[in-house]
């Protein structure tokens, strides 16, 4: 499972609080920085999760 970053989950944090505050420009700012931030974070982790199954398929592949 992912799991965001202290960066990401700031950034909805500050974009949450904006929002309650009616400054919405803002807002969507640190919206689009977040959902570009954790695209990245999310397809670095799949990235991890390939390798890690092509490790373990190498290695029961070996033992057989």
């Amino acid at each position: 499972m992912f799991k965001a970053s202290a960066e990401l989950l700031n950034l909805r944090k500050i974009e949450a609080n904006l929002a309650k505050q009616k400054n919405y420009q803002q807002a969507h700012e640190i919206q689009v920085r977040a959902n570009e931030l954790e695209a990245k974070e999310r397809d670095d982790y799949m990235i991890e999760v390939g390798k890690k199954v092509l490790a373990s398929e190498s290695t029961l592949i070996s033992r057989q």
